[in-house]
């Protein structure tokens, strides 16, 4: 009981110490006030190294968001394209090196730098930087549904059913049906890309979308003057 009682009377004498000393810490700065340092004016105009800066923070927020209006046709509706090119201009080039360099595969069936065999990004590539773009610009700033990987089951030729994923799709909130649904592809040849032009179309059947896209990726030589 004794240990008790003189371990309160320690507390408030601390207590009372501690009173002490802060009331006399106010009275000093009272009496010692300083006032407020002033910046020279050269301080105030930015300098190169700032505007720097403030250019690289802007680069820096494009490539997370864009800023600016979603693309619309006369009729309202969404100009899927010229969001598909606004997507791609704002892809983080960085990204996109850093990913191709650890998750690619052998371009064994097409030509780049008259080479085959050539390590190339995979889809997946672009498929995780344009959801984001789309998910921050779309989504985020203009309450858009953007969704990835949409599972879809259909009854194939065997009877029975089996299982497609759609890369992306843009959705109005207030809208049941999909503005676009869009299958990403990377460096395939035109009977592979055959092939998913057909698959596709099975994705518009389930969901009816306003329009299908393809986005098609390709590191070959010959893409551009000899286009599929």
């Amino acid at each position: 009981m004794t240990a008790i009682s003189n371990t309160a009377f320690d507390i408030q004498a601390d207590i009372k110490n501690i009173n002490s000393l802060w009331e006399k810490a106010i009275k000093e700065k009272k009496i010692s006030s300083t006032p407020a340092p002033v910046l020279p004016s050269s301080s105030l105009t930015p300098s190169s190294s700032s505007s720097s800066l403030s250019s690289s923070f802007v680069l820096e927020k494009s490539c997370f968001c864009l800023d600016m209006n979603v693309p619309l046709h006369i009729n309202g509706s969404v100009d899927i394209l010229e969001v598909v090119k606004s997507t791609v201009c704002a892809f983080n080039s960085k990204t996109i090196a850093f990913r191709s360099s650890c998750f690619y595969k052998n371009l064994n069936h097409l030509l780049m730098d008259y080479k085959q065999n050539v390590k190339v990004p995979r889809k997946n590539t672009y498929d995780a930087e344009i959801y984001r773009i789309l998910a921050n610009w779309l989504a985020e700033v203009h309450e858009f549904k953007i969704i990835g990987q949409w599972h879809l089951k259909q009854v194939c030729d065997n009877s029975g059913y089996h299982h497609f994923y759609c890369n992306l799709m843009i959705k109005k909130a207030n809208n049941p049906y999909p503005e676009t649904v869009i299958k990403i592809l990377a460096s395939r040849s035109a009977l592979k890309i055959k092939k998913h032009f057909d698959q596709v179309f099975k994705y518009a059947d389930q969901l009816c979308p306003e329009e299908v896209w393809i986005m098609h990726f390709s590191r070959e030589d010959s893409i551009v003057s000899n286009p599929y």
